[in-house]
């Protein structure tokens, strides 16, 4: 583990955090005067009227986070491919910088989508190119009602119903689009013989 190669517990490393990030901890799970003295051992932390983290102790926070935060993006590269990041902008762009009806706007953070997509690839087998066509007729069909009952960029990926399940307007979409339906037009076009 990433944590016992610094000579540290994780309970240790969980109160070297509470002390760099600022939180209270409930001090009964722990016994503190041992963690507080061995990490004052290593030079970990020090005190002076309050505990604080040394120069040292930072370095450790930050190379452990380092490391599981390169971890996760190993961990999404695999579901979501090796250019996600540059993937879940553009899907991102194709919504309008407009603020909907409904007064939320139509594009949200890159973070909140990225959490969004990981579920919708761990869910659905569609790709990249299909999201972005999807999304593309999505968008337009709405364009066409000046935005009207149009949802935000998350929630077309994924949105819980009232029973907390889990649905997704944009895994319909890309089913149209398997099922060689373009767009909403297309869809309500009589087939003439």
């Amino acid at each position: 583990m990433k944590i016992q190669s610094y000579n540290i517990t994780p309970d240790q490393y969980y109160y070297m955090l509470s002390i760099y990030k600022k939180v209270s901890l409930n001090t009964k799970m722990f016994d503190l005067n041992s963690i507080r003295q061995e990490l004052m051992n290593q030079k970990l932390i020090e005190f002076n009227k309050i505990y604080s983290i040394t120069d040292e102790g930072v370095k450790v926070i930050n190379n452990i986070d380092l490391y599981y935060k390169k971890k996760t993006i190993q961990k999404n590269k695999k579901l979501m491919g090796n250019d996600f990041e540059s993937n879940v902008i553009k899907y991102r762009e194709i919504f309008p910088a407009i603020k909907l009806p409904s007064g939320k706007l139509a594009r949200n953070n890159v973070k909140t989508l990225t959490e969004n997509f990981k579920w919708f690839f761990a869910t659905y087998d569609h790709n990249w190119d299909k999201i972005f066509k999807a999304t593309k007729n999505y968008v337009n069909e709405y364009m066409k009602k000046d935005w009207q009952y149009m949802k935000t960029s998350q929630y077309f990926i994924s949105k819980q119903d009232k029973h907390r399940v889990k649905v997704s307007d944009l895994a319909d979409y890309c089913d149209l689009i398997n099922e060689g339906i373009r767009n909403e037009d297309d869809f309500f076009r009589e087939n003439i013989v």
